[in-house]
């Protein structure tokens, strides 16, 4: 069970590594459509909370993770990680 909940945690350390090895590489490649959906709902709600965002996509945990990296990674999102690690309670707005 531990080791499952470490797999999931959503790092900050992970995340600024991937910004600087793929950040360039990402500025011409499209959205995703997960992170499209996700991205129009940041800008709708600012400020929105994690556990809102999930509910909100009705997507499940990860797959909204997943959405977010691929936007902060091309700095289209601001992440407010005042109560990291919990996903659930950091803040998203759009740049």
């Amino acid at each position: 069970m531990k080791v499952q909940k470490i797999c999931r945690k959503w790092t900050i350390l992970d995340l600024s590594l991937e910004a600087y090895e793929v950040r360039g590489s990402l500025t011409a490649d499209p959205l995703p459509e997960d992170a499209v959906i996700v991205l129009s709902i940041i800008k709708k709600y600012s400020g929105i909370r994690g556990k809102y965002l999930v509910m909100e996509t009705g997507f499940d945990h990860n797959r909204t993770i997943d959405a977010v990296k691929a936007l902060v990674l091309r700095n289209i999102v601001y992440v407010d990680f005042t109560n990291y690690p919990n996903f659930r309670e950091c803040r998203f707005y759009p740049k």
